[in-house]
């Protein structure tokens, strides 16, 4: 079984709104995975914040956003 991932910058210095919060400086990167034994094909995007880390994930089936955070 092999499996490919492949990632691709899709844009930087985004502005992305998670739960009422804008976020001036995003990245947004896309995962595309591939499985050759049964083809399954998964694509997943992730949004990271300067200096905070990430903030987003949106796969096929799923989502997941930042809640809190807190700078020192």
């Amino acid at each position: 079984m092999n499996a490919v991932y492949d990632l691709e910058m899709k844009g930087r210095d985004l502005t992305r709104i998670v739960d009422d919060t804008t976020y001036e400086n995003a990245v947004h990167v896309e995962l595309n995975l591939s499985i050759s034994s049964n083809g399954v094909l998964s694509t997943t995007d992730y949004y990271y914040e300067k200096d905070i880390g990430p903030i987003e994930i949106i796969s096929d089936d799923s989502s997941s956003t930042l809640l809190s955070y807190s700078c020192n």
